[in-house]
């Protein structure tokens, strides 16, 4: 697998070799959560799919930190390595992860203790709320596990060797859904079988690419950590907009699922979680598309190349929107039998989910540009822009939507939500790609002065 050159290859060059790999690994993983999904349904049943959807806020609110700190990290080793400053960007590296490991073992540990008041949290009621907690055991205790490929992957990328993490991550993946299969079916071992099968597939991708940086391949190696707390600082804000998309999405889907279950009680919970399985592949797709872009730019800056950093964002924008567009319309079409996929012929189940899963599709309308424009201000260390269009498409939209929607159209509003933030940060992500050009491209481009922007 030969290495990328970040600041001498051709834009589409490398926009193709980072963007195929990345939106396999995340198609493989989106296939990994969907085949889940399935052997929970069939194994465990409609309670399983809630109990999981139910879990989910909490998991994925960790996870928004660990991504906060990979991605802020991510950028500022990327332009280390743009500047041809290989050990600087190396102490960087070995920073990043040092503080997203002692994260994830100081809040799982917590999280263990104080797992009854954390359940009945996330609104659990009695039918749902043992499966919860044996479902959230397994996930904290071996959360390093889950944890460690994402933050291994992100580093391999800005490294020059998407292509790795492609291959690694289709290997666990493949161990995950065989481990299912085995301890859902076979053993019968329910929402247990199905955390340890997650966690050891995470696992073994990440310790496999953990060993990347072991050899001799790698320009990024672990060394003396530059310990430096304006560094936090810096790293954590270059990378809120990320946190507050994945923080946004677990409040929303919190709030989702009382709403639903105060409204349809746990079959409506079950519904939403079958529309969600199935959204998940089109927004993995989308985001694997959108994370390409930011080793791309953030080299490119750092190594004072705007053009190119304009370049390979037109590339990242027309792709993720046309994909959206497409993906709109082949989910409408065949809603049906994807719904029944895990509904196994429950038909009240099926309508339910048929319904919902088209109301919510909508808002694929104007998720391409919005997703692709939030990743490039976050590559571009321009995290408050980043974060307004973040917080309006995955919470404060979201929000408004759900009181004013369904007190004018009914229940359909609930799902309609979506949709409505995503076009009002349609307008939002145009006015910040307007400004940013006007005022600190061109301008740059015109002084022909090298600057991180």
């Amino acid at each position: 697998m030969k290495q990328l050159d970040l600041g001498k290859d051709k834009i589409s060059k490398l926009f193709i070799n980072y963007s195929i790999p990345a939106v396999i690994s995340m198609v493989v993983i989106s296939l990994y959560i969907i085949v889940d999904g399935i052997f929970v349904s069939r194994g465990v049943g409609p309670d399983g799919l809630a109990a999981v959807n139910i879990a989910l806020p909490f998991i994925q609110a960790l996870n928004s930190v660990v991504i906060m700190i990979c991605i802020g990290g991510g950028v500022l080793t990327a332009i280390k390595l743009g500047e041809n400053e290989t050990k600087e960007a190396s102490r960087r590296f070995s920073f990043t992860v040092i503080i997203a490991l002692v994260f994830i073992l100081v809040t799982s540990l917590l999280s263990l203790i104080f797992l009854n008041t954390l359940v009945e949290l996330l609104g659990a009621d009695e039918t749902l709320i043992h499966l919860v907690k044996e479902y959230l055991v397994i996930m904290l205790s071996c959360n390093l596990l889950f944890q460690l490929a994402p933050i291994m992957e992100n580093f391999i990328r800005i490294d020059g060797r998407p292509s790795f993490c492609m291959i690694v991550s289709v290997i666990g993946t493949i161990v995950n859904i065989v481990l299912d299969y085995i301890l859902i079916i076979k053993l019968n071992m329910g929402l247990t079988g199905a955390a340890v099968a997650t966690c050891i597939g995470s696992g073994l991708s990440g310790l496999t690419m953990l060993t990347y940086f072991l050899s001799k391949k790698s320009k990024l190696r672990f060394t003396r950590p530059i310990c430096n707390i304006k560094l936090l600082g810096k790293m954590l804000y270059n990378g809120s907009s990320e946190f507050l998309t994945e923080i946004s999405s677990s409040i929303v889907l919190l709030i989702f699922n009382i709403v639903i279950m105060n409204k349809m009680g746990s079959l409506g919970v079950s519904a939403i979680s079958i529309v969600l399985y199935i959204n998940t592949l089109v927004i993995m797709v989308l985001f694997g598309i959108s994370q390409s872009l930011q080793p791309i730019v953030s080299y490119n800056l750092g190594a004072g190349q705007v053009d190119r950093a304009k370049q390979g964002l037109k590339f990242c924008l027309i792709t993720t929107q046309v994909i959206a567009l497409v993906s709109m319309i082949v989910v409408f079409i065949f809603s049906e039998p994807l719904v029944n996929i895990f509904a196994k012929g429950n038909r009240e189940l099926i309508e339910m989910g048929v319904w919902m899963t088209r109301l919510y599709l909508t808002c694929y309308l104007f998720i391409g540009i919005n997703i692709t424009s939030s990743a490039f201000f976050t590559a571009v260390e321009q995290p408050l822009m980043s974060a307004a269009i973040s917080l309006s498409r995955s919470l404060v939209l979201v929000i408004i939507g759900l009181i004013l929607l369904p007190r004018i159209i009914g229940d359909s509003g609930i799902f309609l939500s979506n949709t409505f933030a995503e076009v009002g940060t349609f307008f939002v992500s145009l006015y910040y790609l307007k400004k940013y050009f006007n005022k600190k491209c061109d301008r740059y481009l015109s002084n022909n002065k090298k600057a991180v922007i």
